[in-house]
C-alpha cells in the first residue's frame, strides 16, 4: 500500500513543517519541534516502527494540551509510517480513524471526517474492479471492507462529508489560519477562502463534483431542471429541494453551495461570497438539462455585474460573462445565417474586458481581462487574413 503515503499528503494538500517557521512564538508545532526531528531521523534511517512509536506518544501529549493541529499532524504522519512497513495498512488506518473519531473533539472531528470520506473512496477507487459485482446480504453488518459493496462504500463516504460540515456556524467562527502549519496554501485562500469552513466545503465539493459511483443510479434521480438554480443567491438559496436519491452527487453538491452561501451572504466579505456563488453558477450551467439555460446563466452574470459594477468583484464577473461572450462569437459563421446574432460577440466581449481594465487596472482578476483581449485580437487578426488571402 505504498501508494497511501503519497495520495494522503497530495489528496489532503497537508504540508508537514519541520523546519519552517519553527521559530514562531506562536507556532503549535513549536513544543514538540525536538520530538518531530527525532520522528524524521528515524524515518530517514529506515526505522519506521521506531518512529511510529514516537509519534504515538506525540499524538497522546498532544490530545492532552489541546494542541489541535499537533494531533490532527500526528494521526496523518501515524498512517503514513503504517503505510511503509504493515501489510493491510490502508484498512487498519480506516479503522483508526472510524475509533479516533469517538474520542476526538471538534474541530477536529470535522477535518477526521473529511479524511476518513476520502480514505473510503480511495478504498473503493483502488479496489473498484473488485467491489462492483459484490452483492451484501442486508440482515448482515459487517466492518470488513471486503465484504462491502458498492454502495456501502458510496453510503460511509457520503456520511463522513456531511458530519465533516455538521458545525458550519462553528467552523466560519474558525480561521484557516489556525491550521496554517499543516494545511498547504493556495494562492490568496486568506481572502476567498478564510476559514476552516471554506476548507472542508471545498473538499466535499470536489469530491461530488469529480466523483461517480459505479451502480445503477435511482430511476427518480435528481436532474438540475428547476431555473431557481439560476438565481442570485438569495433565490438560490431558498430553494427547497425534496430528497429523492440519497446518492445523488449533484444534489449534495447543490446543498452545500446552499450552506455555504446563506453564511456568505450574512459576512461583510463580498470576495469570499462571490467565490462561492460564481462556482455555484458555473457548476449548475454545466449540468442543467434546461434549453434556455443558457439565457439564464448570462441574465445572472449580467445582473449581478450590473449590480457590482463599482466593487472590485465586478472584474470576475465581466471575466465571466467576456467568457462565455467569446464562446458564442466562436459558433459564428458568416455562411450560416442562424449563427448570424453571433458576429458582434468578439467586439462585445473586448468592450467588457477594456472597460473593466480601466476602472481596475491592478485586481487580481485583471490578468484574465487583458488575456481575453490578447485572444481577441489574434482571432482579428486571423480573421481579416483570411478575408484578404485567397484560399
Amino acid at each position: 500500500m505504498k501508494y497511501f503515503t503519497i495520495t494522503i499528503l497530495v489528496l489532503l494538500f497537508l504540508l508537514f513543517c519541520f523546519t519552517t517557521n519553527s521559530n514562531i512564538k506562536d507556532n503549535p508545532e513549536h513544543d514538540f519541534k525536538k520530538q518531530w526531528e527525532v520522528v524524521d531521523s528515524l524515518e530517514n534511517i529506515g526505522q519506521p516502527k521506531a518512529a511510529l512509536k514516537l509519534v504515538d506518544e506525540i499524538l497522546k501529549q498532544a490530545a492532552i494540551v489541546k494542541a489541535d493541529v499537533v494531533v490532527i499532524k500526528a494521526i496523518i504522519y501515524k498512517m503514513k509510517l503504517n503505510s511503509e512497513y504493515k501489510e493491510g495498512a490502508f484498512e487498519e488506518n480506516i479503522n483508526f480513524l472510524e475509533d479516533y473519531l469517538h474520542k476526538a473533539t471538534f474541530p477536529n472531528t470535522a477535518i477526521l471526517h473529511s479524511i476518513t470520506a476520502e480514505m473510503y473512496w480511495q478504498y473503493l477507487s483502488r479496489n473498484r474492479y473488485k467491489i462492483q459485482n459484490r452483492m451484501i446480504i442486508n440482515d448482515i453488518k459487517t466492518e470488513q471492507l471486503n465484504t462491502w459493496d458498492e454502495k456501502m462504500f458510496a453510503r460511509k463516504i457520503l456520511e463522513h462529508y456531511q458530519a465533516s460540515l455538521k458545525n458550519p456556524e462553528k467552523l466560519m467562527l474558525i480561521s484557516r489560519e489556525k491550521y496554517i502549519y499543516i494545511i498547504k496554501e493556495g494562492k490568496h485562500t486568506d481572502i476567498y477562502r478564510p476559514t476552516l469552513l471554506d476548507f472542508l466545503a471545498h473538499r466535499a465539493l470536489s469530491f461530488y463534483t469529480s466523483a461517480h459511483w459505479g451502480f445503477s443510479k435511482s430511476a427518480n434521480g435528481f436532474i438540475l431542471n428547476q431555473p431557481q438554480l439560476f438565481g442570485p443567491n438569495y433565490v438560490f438559496t431558498s430553494y427547497h429541494f425534496t430528497p429523492i436519491d440519497s446518492f445523488s452527487l449533484a444534489l449534495h453538491t447543490i446543498k452545500t453551495y446552499q450552506l455555504l452561501l446563506k453564511l456568505r451572504m450574512k459576512s461583510k466579505n463580498i470576495d469570499a461570497l462571490y467565490d462561492v456563488d460564481i462556482d455555484r453558477i458555473n457548476y449548475v450551467y454545466r449540468k442543467s438539462v434546461l434549453e434556455n439555460k443558457d439565457s439564464l446563466y448570462v441574465n445572472y452574470l449580467t445582473s449581478e455585474l450590473n449590480k457590482n459594477k463599482n466593487m472590485p468583484v465586478a472584474v470576475r464577473l465581466a471575466g465571466q460573462l467576456s467568457d462565455y461572450y467569446m464562446t458564442l462569437a466562436n459558433r459564428y459563421d458568416y455562411s450560416d445565417t442562424a449563427t448570424k446574432q453571433y458576429r458582434y460577440y468578439y467586439l462585445k466581449a473586448a468592450q467588457l474586458c477594456q472597460k473593466y481594465i480601466d476602472k481596475f487596472p491592478q485586481n487580481l482578476f485583471t490578468p484574465h481581462l487583458r488575456n481575453n483581449l490578447i485572444e481577441i485580437n489574434k482571432k482579428s487578426l486571423s480573421l481579416k487574413f483570411e478575408n484578404i488571402i485567397p484560399v
